[in-house]
């Protein structure tokens, strides 16, 4: 019975990664390139290093049954982040637009975004696109 129930967790999660649209990278200290050919901006948290490789992207803490590209949870205690913190987008002009859905702030270069409010990327200036 619990095998079972492995194996079908295991086929689930290999369903689920193609969909991964965050490639998540531990960051060593060891400078790499930051941009690939498919890379549209890289956020850099203390622990990990997020490459944005789609349009949208969601910012939260992942669980069994919530899904986010960016899971902040990788970052270290997570119990104050939201399930559904935010979402990033690339906007057509090629200006990221940030949208806090959360309950708490998020701070973006010591900037806090706050909850339901949402701000374009000349005020937050650690979303760079590739030029």
């Amino acid at each position: 019975m619990v095998d079972r129930r492995n194996k079908r967790e295991i086929r689930h999660l290999e369903q689920e990664l193609p969909k991964w649209q965050v490639l998540v990278d531990s960051v060593t200290g060891i400078s790499m390139p930051d941009f690939d050919s498919q890379t549209l901006a890289v956020l850099r948290g203390r622990l990990v290093r997020y490459l944005m490789r789609s349009r949208e992207i969601s910012l939260g803490r992942s669980t069994k049954d919530n899904h986010v590209d960016v899971d902040l949870s990788l970052e270290g205690p997570s119990w104050k982040v939201s399930r559904r913190q935010g979402i990033i987008k690339l906007r057509n002009s090629g200006d990221f637009f940030i949208a806090n859905e959360g309950k708490r702030p998020i701070l973006v270069d010591g900037r806090p975004v706050m909850a339901g409010s949402k701000q374009n990327s000349a005020i937050i200036l650690c979303l760079r696109s590739r030029v």
